[in-house]
């Protein structure tokens, strides 16, 4: 899929997804020459963040080392130490936790510059400032990072700082892909990547109005599972009937909203020479809130479909048993300040 998305809105739905606002300012989002494409921007982000992580001072951690020492320090290692006869000559074999720069996360970190540099996918300029950058990586073991390394380190309050470099260094690993001579590098874009832009379309929407609650006068966000209206016949049933769970519910005060977000080539469809939304969308969305109105407060229940316009804007309606259905477009080929407003508006109006 062909995204239109400018770069910079890209880095937009990224920070939101995410849940990293306070970067956004890591790109000049005025700059009249935006990256190329989306690895040299995020090259570009990952090159400010580590420099934001320099003057910060990187996090270290402690790593288990045993060294025949004079003195004790640590445990002792009563084996070796006895073998030796090490105390003897006043020395002992210790066990010792060691404060230093080698961790996990600065790992990964120098593992991702290397991969960019190794690439050569950047412009040239970004090239050889990455390279300058891993220099302070010094004392950091060189490994080879897979995205499974980057969802394996814990983030806590004292290295949270690292929390949005590391969702960076998982992309750009998932994006970067050694090529079949093992010298270079094929580069899979992920916002020409269907189901991946899908996915954080969603994530954008939700936590755009959990970030908005106020500005669109919604009072919870969330992702609900419904249950059915009903009851199975037998376990087997019970056991294979597949389950029902929103992308979004927005509570607010004329009654609950939900929110399913879709992200298509053409978010119309052609039938008998008619465009038309997807049958099925408007099926699912319907379903969700018939089964929702059975709860008690749910009543109000309406429902929106929400697509990221490619082509083709609408917002339409229909009243189905009591129920309002919609849906809309949004255009994410627009300068921010007006995707912003779309989204509050569409609330507003719902």
């Amino acid at each position: 899929m062909d995204t239109r998305i400018p770069i910079y809105n890209l880095y937009h739905l990224l920070c939101y997804a995410w849940d990293r606002l306070d970067e956004l300012d890591l790109v000049d989002v005025s700059s009249t020459e935006p990256p190329r494409d989306t690895l040299n921007l995020l090259g570009r982000v990952l090159s400010n963040g580590v420099k934001s992580l320099i003057r910060r001072g990187f996090d270290r951690g402690y790593r288990e080392q045993q060294a025949e020492l004079a003195g004790i320090r640590g445990g002792i290692a009563l084996s070796p130490t006895i073998r030796k006869q090490l105390p003897r000559y006043g020395r002992a074999e210790c066990i010792f936790d060691e404060l230093e720069y080698d961790t996990p996360a600065n790992r990964i970190i120098r593992a991702t510059l290397t991969t960019l540099i190794r690439s050569q996918l950047l412009e040239e300029g970004l090239g050889h400032e990455i390279g300058s950058l891993r220099q302070h990586f010094r004392e950091v073991r060189e490994i080879r990072a897979t995205v499974a390394d980057c969802r394996r380190v814990v983030i806590h309050r004292n290295n949270r700082h690292y929390g949005f470099l590391l969702d960076l260094c998982e992309l750009i690993l998932s994006m970067v892909l050694p090529d079949e001579t093992g010298q270079g590098a094929q580069f899979r874009d992920f916002a020409r990547d269907h189901q991946a832009m899908a996915r954080l379309f969603e994530q954008f929407v939700r936590n755009f109005y959990q970030h908005h609650q106020a500005e669109c006068g919604v009072s919870q966000v969330r992702s609900i599972e419904i249950n059915w209206d009903g009851y199975p016949d037998n376990e087997a049933s019970q056991r294979i009937w597949p389950t029902m769970r929103t992308d979004i519910c927005l509570q607010r005060a004329n009654g609950p909203l939900v929110i399913d977000c879709k992200f298509y080539a053409d978010p119309l469809r052609s039938y008998y020479e008619k465009e038309g939304l997807h049958s099925s969308n408007l099926y699912q969305i319907f379903t969700y809130v018939q089964n929702l109105a059975t709860v008690r407060g749910w009543e109000r229940v309406s429902g929106m479909l929400l697509y990221a316009e490619n082509g083709s804007a609408f917002d339409v309606g229909y009243t189905v048993l009591g129920h309002h259905l919609r849906a809309a477009t949004v255009n994410l080929n627009v300068d921010w300040p007006e995707i912003h407003q779309r989204l509050v508006s569409l609330i507003a109006k719902q």
